[in-house]
């Protein structure tokens, strides 16, 4: 995936990372703007490089993303094996010890190169073992119970830290363990792990991820082995002729820092390459109702931000009426073009065949065909969201093999 002009790059360092002092310059000079740092891990570990890191790369000019790794563990009281506390609990931790603590240069508070804080919650890596062998991905929280945590980490940190943290996850975690809890999108912003994909998927409750870690495996000059690499979003968006969009909020470096302390210049966004329908505050909030079909280029100023730019691609389509199909047994779309060329064909026909994991709410399985793109681009068979059906872009310009596409979720 290359994005448009304008997207920050970013890379992650964790406690399995040895990172020399000179390599933090190589990643400024080779246009790394920003760099995840794990701080802490539930209420038992305190990376022990986070302070040298922190120093050397604030240093270079980058700005840094301190994480911490959630283990919402609860514990065995059969087994008597304790749990690891409270999402309030795992907040004061991470903070006391390492993020807030008076030994870190720079101080979070003050610094103009701190980003807020994240919460990184993912599949838990130790379900099973000796230390949670009654746990599953979800730490064995139910959904409502994995909610509640998330929110009292979130809560306790922005009140420590006075920005608003951040939310790590992947949408397949999201989905089994929080149900895909939409309650979070308004507030908080969304780091997604997705891989393998030319875009990140939506999730429920945000519009669109604020920052998306689209690699485990990429290479950066000066540290070995596979690193996570990411982008400062959105990238791409997707939105249905005539439905409300998600509001989604536009940021930058500097102004995910600017947060409570008010440091850095206020950024001031504009555009003239909206797409039909949508508007965009100056404070840099894209809302509105798709008015027209097509793909668009957006173009946002953002004047006093670093960027100073951002650029991504806006597809708005026309939703098709769901149609169900049998798995296995070829379905076909045909679409009417209201905007057809002289001599050509007015109905585009698309084939595809359902696949086991597009299921409806009656067990039922159900033909799911997501955006189709103009040429030179071939139509793409994959995976939609549920509730939209099939959707196609209703232009004779389309043309192409229904071919099948990448999961996103």
């Amino acid at each position: 995936m290359t994005p448009l002009a304008g997207s920050a790059k970013g890379a992650d360092v964790s406690d399995y990372t040895d990172v020399s002092n000179s390599t933090w310059a190589h990643l400024r000079r080779d246009g790394i703007t920003f760099v995840g740092l794990k701080a802490s891990e539930g209420n038992y570990f305190k990376d022990p490089d986070y302070q040298r890191y922190t120093r050397a790369a604030t240093t270079a000019g980058l700005y840094v993303m301190p994480y911490v790794f959630a283990n919402p563990y609860q514990g065995d009281a059969a087994r008597k094996i304790p749990g690891k506390g409270t999402g309030t609990a795992q907040a004061v931790y991470a903070w006391d010890n390492e993020i807030g603590a008076a030994k870190t240069i720079p101080a979070y508070h003050t610094s103009s190169l701190t980003l807020p804080v994240v919460l990184d919650i993912e599949a838990d890596p130790y379900a099973g073992g000796s230390s949670q062998p009654n746990a599953n991905q979800c730490y064995g929280l139910s959904k409502p119970a994995m909610v509640t945590w998330i929110g009292q980490f979130l809560t306790e940190m922005k009140a420590l830290s006075g920005k608003t943290p951040i939310v790590y996850t992947a949408p397949d975690f999201w989905a089994t363990c929080t149900g895909s809890y939409a309650g979070l999108g308004s507030t908080y912003p969304l780091w997604l792990a997705s891989y393998g994909v030319s875009s990140p998927p939506p999730v429920p409750g945000w519009g669109s991820a604020t920052f998306w870690q689209y690699t485990s495996t990429g290479t950066v000059r000066g540290i070995s082995g596979p690193v996570d690499l990411d982008y400062l979003g959105p990238i791409w968006q997707l939105s249905v002729l005539g439905i409300p969009i998600t509001p989604i909020q536009l940021q930058t470096l500097n102004g995910l820092n600017a947060q409570g302390a008010g440091n850095g210049r206020a950024v001031t966004y504009s555009s003239s390459s909206l797409p039909p329908g949508l508007s965009l505050t100056p404070s840099g909030q894209l809302t509105g109702t798709p008015a027209v079909v097509g793909s668009y280029r957006v173009n946002v100023k953002a004047a006093g931000g670093l960027p100073p730019a951002i650029s991504f691609t806006w597809d708005t389509l026309l939703a098709v009426a769901s149609r169900e199909a049998i798995v296995g047994v070829p379905v076909s779309v045909r679409v009417r073009a209201s905007d057809a060329e002289a001599g050509a064909p007015s109905v585009v026909t698309a084939r595809g065949a359902a696949r086991p994991d597009d299921q409806s709410s009656r067990g039922d399985r159900r033909l799911a065909l997501p955006a189709w793109s103009l040429p030179p681009r071939p139509l793409t068979y994959g995976r939609s969201p549920r509730s939209a059906g099939p959707r196609a872009l209703p232009s004779t310009r389309c043309a192409g093999t229904v071919t099948p596409g990448p999961r996103s979720t």
